[in-house]
């Protein structure tokens, strides 16, 4: 289903899903403009912790099973290259997210706007066998044949990055079929309507913003529950006005046509991004050697933890006057760290990143030597 971006598709989403009051898990820290969306819709917005791996499903299901009131109607997730973490939720983390959905009856909204933006050397790994891995999984009705499995033994070479998160999920032998209450609007206590009984509980968004060119602001959100989509187009402004953003769907559909969206990701946007991650988080091991990070293997950000010490809102308010250089601090994205920093590569050149991280360490070292100065 097409969409005027990600965001309009969250909205439209949450709008015909639930009611107020219900609940969204939301991954913490997470993309800072999403939590808007929900409590636009009045929605309660409980946060979740997050590791090295993505979303810690461990802890969502202790809370599931901690309180019967703890019944969300969505987990918001970006299960690859997250948005601000850079981190992939692997495999096993995964079914079982989504065996949790389906014990819990909740929806699954997977943001996987970064999912086609993995760097080459990893989207090389990915895409020869994700086919067939897909293919497998379909036809034995299993949950997932691929995944981040660990590569031969005595080998370096990194784990294969894992399929769209729909992939993992295991409808059984009622696959097909789509529940009743979805169609009807009944189902889950908050009376949005789940999943169901065999019926897929994931959405999955994306956009040919990050992938094309961001004026286009055209996204999509796919589902193998033809329910929840047809939930969806009952939305009185898609009722009314058709599709979304006609004239982007167009050019989309016509570079799509013609091979030019695939020939752009591949030699273009894909290895642009790769270059341009490589050379911020090398400049930052340079210039900030005390900062901690963990390279991603594709999207747009990294994120930096500085010395424990350091309130990323104080020396972003430095940075800024004295130095010319900004960041995301951490507490801005839905409550991340006190002390951490989400960084982009997507928009700026090497040179400007090597800058960019020049002026962050000088910055950091200014306030630590202000900090020890300090009565």
């Amino acid at each position: 289903m097409v969409t005027a971006g990600v965001s309009h598709g969250l909205g439209l989403a949450v709008g015909a899903l639930s009611r107020p009051g219900d609940s969204v898990v939301v991954e913490c820290p997470t993309y800072f403009l999403v939590t808007p969306i929900f409590r636009d819709h009045h929605l309660r917005v409980v946060p979740m912790r997050t590791d090295e791996q993505g979303l810690v499903v461990e802890e969502l299901e202790a809370w599931l099973r901690a309180d019967p009131s703890n019944r969300p109607r969505f987990v918001y997730t970006i299960p690859i290259h997250n948005n601000p973490r850079g981190t992939t939720l692997p495999a096993a983390r995964r079914r079982r997210l989504l065996a949790l959905a389906a014990e819990f009856d909740f929806l699954v909204l997977a943001d996987e706007v970064y999912q086609l933006l993995s760097f080459p050397e990893d989207a090389g790994q990915q895409a020869p066998a994700a086919a067939q891995r897909l293919q497998e999984r379909l036809d034995a009705g299993a949950a997932a044949a691929g995944g981040c499995g660990s590569g031969p033994a005595g080998t370096s070479s990194p784990e294969p990055l894992p399929l769209p998160l729909r992939c993992y999920e295991d409808l059984g032998e009622a696959g097909e079929r789509v529940a009743s209450s979805v169609v009807n609007g009944g189902g889950s206590s908050s009376g949005g309507g789940g999943g169901g009984a065999g019926g897929s509980r994931v959405l999955s968004f994306g956009s040919f913003s990050k992938m094309l060119a961001p004026a286009l602001r055209l996204g999509w959100i796919e589902s193998t529950n033809a329910a929840l989509l047809g939930r969806l187009k009952e939305d009185g402004v898609i009722s009314s006005g058709g599709c979304i953003a006609q004239m982007s769907a167009g050019l989309a559909h016509s570079a799509l046509e013609l091979g030019l969206q695939d020939a752009h990701l591949d030699s273009v946007v894909a290895p642009g991004l790769a270059r341009r991650c490589a050379a911020l988080c090398a400049a930052l091991r340079r210039h900030l050697p005390e900062c901690q990070l963990l390279q991603p293997r594709g999207g747009y950000f990294v994120w930096l933890e500085f010395p424990p010490q350091v309130s990323a809102k104080a020396l972003l308010a430095q940075a800024e006057t004295r130095h010319g250089v900004r960041f995301t601090p951490g507490p801005a994205c839905g409550g991340g760290g006190e002390h951490c920093a989400r960084l982009s590569f997507a928009f700026y050149t090497e040179q400007e990143l090597e800058e960019g991280a020049r002026r962050l360490g000088q910055a950091l070292r200014d306030y630590l030597e202000q900090q020890e100065g300090a009565p």
